[in-house]
Formats: structure tokens, sequence, C-alpha cells
């Protein structure tokens, strides 16, 4: 019975040690496959860093075409406001000519009146 005790002993020894093989592999694998997810995820994420420092180099590099678009259209500006004032301070220059004669109609009929306007609007106005 000592014999049987023994051989069975040493068969449940090996089953255990083949049960434990067993599961170490089992556990390795699923190591193996989680240590590759992460591989994967890592190398993702790396990506991701460089177009998102891509994409923050291309955004910096067009704030800093609006900003110059922007000081150049406020410098644009302050010259034509200085320009401005310094045609409003300016004295008009107004050029005109008093005309003394007056046109005195004779008679009131309308060929008359209406000679006298067509010779107003014959008259050259520059030279008033």
């Amino acid at each position: 019975m000592l014999e049987q005790i023994e051989v069975y002993k040493n068969m449940i020894i090996g089953i255990f040690i083949l049960v434990i093989a067993a599961i170490l592999y089992f556990y390795i694998d699923g190591l193996n496959d989680e240590i590759s997810s992460q591989r994967t995820r890592i190398e993702k994420m790396k990506s991701d860093a460089v177009i998102s420092e891509l994409e923050i180099s291309q955004l910096k590099e067009s704030l800093n075409k609006q900003n110059k678009a922007i000081k150049t259209l406020k410098n644009s500006n302050e010259l034509k406001l200085k320009e401005l004032k310094k045609w409003q301070s300016q004295k008009p220059n107004v050029k005109y000519k008093t005309i003394t004669k007056i046109r005195e109609v004779q008679s009131d009929e309308c060929k008359d009146i209406k000679a006298q306007l067509d010779a107003i609007k014959r008259s050259d106005i520059n030279r008033l």
C-alpha cells in the first residue's frame, strides 16, 4: 500500500507540476500579449505626440503671420489717421468768384425766362 501511495504521490506531483507549467505558460503568454498591446499603445501615443507637436508648430506659425498682419494694419491705420488729422487741420481751399452782374428779366414771357435760364446753363462754371 505504501508503494501505491508512493506511485500516486509521484503521479500527483507530476500532474501538479504539469498544471503549474500550463498555468505559467498561459500566464506568460497573456503577459506577452499585454506587453505587445502596450507597445502598440506606446507607438500610437508617440505618433499622436509627434502629430500634436506638428500641429502646434503650424498653429504658432499661423498665429505669428496673423500678428504681423494685424501690426501692419494697425500701423497703416495710424498713418491714415495722422493723414486725416493733417487734412482736417488744413484751411478749406474754396475757389469762387463773386457774380456782380445780375440779369434782369425784362418781361414775364416764358420764352424770355427760358432764354435767360439757357444762358445761365451755358455759362462756364469753372470760370466762376
